[in-house]
């Protein structure tokens, strides 16, 4: 079993790894603006859920997410191949929407502010 320090590491090498393979699938349904936002391996190094973050629709999402489950195979075997481990771990990969939620928030805050701002603006001259 690997220490915390080491899981870490190989959780940051297979997020890189991820991601690379990801953009460089040739699948039409992977759009360009996919990140692998996080990884988080087990202790045992048996399983890898990989949080994957899609702009776009709903139906973009959905499709993307469906061409990376389809390929998870093929990930895995490329992780294999590029990192050395003993144990490869099955990759799950689950959609993550903190990107968005992020901008949104974002926006947010931004029209609060330009609508504070002006109504502060009079109050002080007042």
């Amino acid at each position: 079993m690997p220490n915390q320090q080491r899981l870490r590491r190989i959780n940051d090498e297979i997020q890189r790894e991820t991601a690379d393979i990801i953009r460089g699938m040739k699948d039409p349904r992977v759009p360009a603006l996919v990140s692998v936002v996080k990884t988080d391996t087990t202790r045992d190094l048996s399983l890898c859920r990989v949080f994957v973050s899609v702009y776009g629709g709903e139906r973009v999402k959905a499709d993307c997410m469906e061409a990376i489950a389809g390929a998870g195979g093929f990930i895995r075997a490329e992780i294999a191949r590029r990192l050395n481990l003993r144990i490869t771990p099955e990759m799950k990969f689950i959609a993550d929407d903190s990107i968005e939620q992020g901008a949104r928030l974002y926006e947010l805050i931004r029209k609060v502010n330009a609508e504070g701002g002006a109504g502060g603006a009079e109050t002080e001259q007042k």
